[in-house]
């Protein structure tokens, strides 16, 4: 477990894998408690025998908010703050559900800090948690990016995606020097270069036309268009 005393202990901990969990099982009780209590008792979740008939592997699966709602309990004992009054979840930035959950599995969260800083003299940390299923390569929950800025997969494996990306677009370890070995990688920074003509600007469905600032030069890439 991370101990927080201060902002600085939490800044520490920026781009560090906080922790992975105990496998946790996802049996139908647990499923059909969930449904009771949100209503959603849509019948890949909650008919077994219907679900033997229609759905791949013949299971129920668990549903995408059970396994979400699952991390609090999972990441809880990750981290500890001193002095704590109370914890708030302050809410998701960006969240996909990748793999499907069968009755039966067994789930873990692994959990990696990006970001510590103060907000409204309280401390704001902002993560990165994985749900992976036992036995799947694809998590089944992954808060991250849509636009494909996170690639997942097994930085092991020379031919995987991520591995590719690594070795040729430069990936880098934050702190080697740590040797706390961290899973994740970062890409340097690519610009894309585009040329925005004038009356691209002047087309109505644009979305540049009302939030660009200033004109535009011939080759200006996107980065430097103010939104």
């Amino acid at each position: 477990m991370h101990i927080i005393s201060c902002i600085d202990d939490a800044k520490v901990l920026e781009g560090v894998e906080v922790g992975v969990s105990e496998w946790t099982v996802v049996d139908q009780h647990r499923i059909d408690q969930f449904a009771e209590a949100t209503a959603d008792h849509q019948w890949i979740h909650v008919d077994t025998e219907r679900a033997a008939r229609e759905m791949p592997g013949g299971k129920t699966i668990a549903h995408g908010y059970l396994t979400l709602s699952l991390i609090p309990a999972l990441t809880g004992k990750f981290v500890e703050v001193k002095n704590l009054e109370r914890a708030i979840n302050f809410g998701l930035n960006k969240v996909r559900f990748y793999t499907p959950v069968p009755v039966g599995s067994r789930i873990r969260a692994r959990a990696t800090v990006l970001q510590a800083r103060r907000r409204a003299g309280a401390l704001l940390l902002t993560s990165e948690v994985r749900l992976e299923v036992e036995g799947e390569r694809k998590p089944a929950c992954v808060l991250a990016c849509p636009t494909s800025a996170r690639l997942f997969g097994d930085v092991h494996d020379p031919d995987s995606e991520v591995s590719i990306a690594i070795r040729e677009r430069g990936g880098y370890q934050l702190m080697p020097e740590w040797g706390t070995n961290p899973a994740n990688h970062y890409l340097p920074r690519r610009k894309t270069r585009i040329t925005i003509h004038e009356d691209e600007l002047s087309r109505v469905d644009n979305p540049l036309l009302e939030e660009a600032e200033g004109p535009v030069s011939e080759g200006a890439s996107i980065d430097d268009v103010a939104f």
